[in-house]
């Protein structure tokens, strides 16, 4: 199966899952992990999460299927250079997406096996004590 329809099935089937029943008051969509290099002891993980509830919560921590760690970090301008800083929580208002992204928010996945199937469970904590685990697709280096 080329990595397009795989793409497409994955969305098809979290269409149909969303549709099951009540509407949770997060979100996630498009959660996908790139793929490190070999012998990298970490990799990125990007999606989009908004808080459809009426008061803030705070993602507040992850783990992944299989690793060590998941931290949040974030980039910030230190000067004329990026850093990237881990953060201990980040606050989600109601109605506003925040973006886990290349260059800005984003999940380290550390000391992860190699991944054998298309996709990495990655559970999502929050402030409430809610848990969310969500099924983070495997992409190249690229992103592809």
């Amino acid at each position: 199966m080329s990595t397009r329809s795989h793409r497409v099935l994955v969305r098809i089937f979290a269409l149909c899952l969303s549709g099951c029943g009540p509407r949770d008051a997060i979100e996630v969509s498009d959660a996908w992990i790139r793929a490190a290099p070999p012998g990298a002891p970490a990799a990125a993980g990007y999606f989009e999460i908004v808080n459809h509830g009426p008061a803030v919560i705070e993602l507040v921590g992850a783990r992944g299927d299989g690793c060590a760690g998941v931290e949040l970090h974030t980039h910030i301008s230190d000067g004329q250079m990026m850093a990237m800083r881990r953060l201990d929580r980040l606050e989600l208002s109601p109605q506003i997406p925040v973006a886990f992204a290349s260059g800005g928010h984003h999940l380290m996945l550390l000391g992860c096996p190699e991944v054998t199937s298309p996709t990495r469970a990655v559970t999502l904590q929050f402030s409430d004590g809610r848990q969310r685990t969500v099924a983070f697709e495997l992409r190249s280096i690229t992103g592809d």
